[in-house]
């Protein structure tokens, strides 16, 4: 890999094909909230629709947030089903106002619904850079 300008150019020596320009935009104030949440395998299309159709709506209504995404971590044979759901907000500043002004009446609902059936983890981090790459065919 070679860096230029923000850029990186991978050149593959494997290949001769054209090397691909990475996007490399620094985004070193914002922060992305992720929560690794552990549901019971009977409770987890109730849990998705749920956290698609009322929990993640109230809480990007909040306006401290700019984006979210849902993932599901692959089994790992457990008697779980595993998913991160990671939430992006512009600053500290939004995601404290967030963690002070709406979640404690969030995880109050949250707690009602699935309190005993999950069980969650959370970590805070500060994104310092983002990227991107066109896509290849393999």
């Amino acid at each position: 890999l070679r860096f230029q300008n923000s850029n990186i150019q991978e050149i593959s020596r494997q290949t001769t094909k054209q090397p691909r320009q990475i996007s490399i935009k620094h985004r070193s104030k914002m922060v992305l909230y992720n929560l690794t949440i552990a549901v019971e395998p009977q409770q987890s299309l109730e849990w998705l629709d749920y956290m698609r159709s009322t929990h993640i709506p109230q809480i990007m209504e909040t306006g401290c947030f700019i984006h979210f995404r849902i993932c599901q971590i692959p089994a790992s044979g457990d008697n779980e089903s595993t998913f991160a759901v990671q939430y992006t907000a512009p600053s500290m500043r939004h995601f404290e106002r967030y963690e002070t002004a709406f979640a404690p009446g969030l995880r109050e609902d949250y707690q009602k619904r699935f309190g005993q059936n999950t069980g969650i983890f959370r970590t805070i981090l500060q994104i310092l850079d983002e990227g991107s790459a066109p896509m290849r065919e393999l």
